[in-house]
């Protein structure tokens, strides 16, 4: 593969091109990252207001009437809803549940825990379950053909 990076004067002048015979999962997470390099979320910590880049969300969950983000291994409250946070995330996050949305690219391993249901185990050592509804999709994401890796 060829990459080619050339340095422009102008913020409107940049963009990335990526020309590729196979759409497979290194790609896509190339593209999700260029495109959520930019974007963030508000969260609440300790007092204080935090930008959160999308590309260090772990997770995000709604628990006894909050909207948590969760990174590596700090947590921030959100004053928005699950529903709406949602609509704004790109490829690399998906709905896997009423309460939770989690991105694809800290996903270390899964594994079966019954009922089609998923455990996925987190780059940060965090263990989800995956509601059965997601699971398709996931395994498409992931490249995943019969059961769980």
């Amino acid at each position: 593969m060829i990459v080619d990076i050339k340095k422009v004067e102008r913020a409107e002048d940049e963009k990335a091109v990526i020309e590729t015979r196979q759409m497979t999962l290194n790609v896509r997470r190339a593209a999700d990252l260029l495109r959520a390099e930019e974007m963030t979320l508000s969260g609440v910590r300790e007092d204080k207001m935090y930008d959160i880049p999308v590309h260090l969300i772990y997770y995000i969950e709604r628990d006894d009437q909050r909207t948590r983000i969760h990174t590596k291994k700090t947590v921030f409250d959100t004053e928005e809803r699950l529903q709406d946070l949602w609509k704004r995330m790109d490829e690399q996050f998906l709905r896997c549940g009423r309460n939770c949305i989690i991105n694809v690219h800290k996903i270390q391993s899964v594994k079966s825990s019954g009922s089609r249901r998923l455990r996925a185990t987190l780059l940060n050592g965090e263990t989800l379950e995956l509601d059965r509804t997601c699971v398709p999709e996931l395994k498409q994401i992931l490249g995943i053909s019969g059961g769980a890796r």
